[in-house]
């Protein structure tokens, strides 16, 4: 039974390797914005070595809401709804 665990182990610092040393591959990268009102899209490719999911738990399904960001997590896609800073007048 321990040498299962070891096998798990060894197998788990393997992917954890991986993900760090290979990049993660989006598709739909695409912004717009408007004024002050930024909008971001990004999404996760399944050409990762992983899949779309990383083969691992580095996926979400969610909403963060901050001061002047609010940040959707899909899964495998990203959204994000900023408002930029007022510039100053000189």
């Amino acid at each position: 039974m321990s040498e299962s665990i070891a096998q798990d182990k060894d197998f788990a610092d393997t992917v954890i390797t991986l993900n760090h040393l290979l990049p993660t591959v989006r598709h739909g990268l695409w912004s717009i914005t408007v004024g002050r009102f930024e909008v971001r899209y990004s999404r996760r490719s399944s050409k990762n070595l992983w899949g779309r999911f990383g083969g691992g738990w580095n996926w979400a399904i969610g909403v963060q809401v901050g001061p002047t960001t609010v940040y959707f997590q899909l899964l495998i896609a990203e959204l994000f709804f900023t408002l930029k800073p007022k510039r100053k007048k000189a």
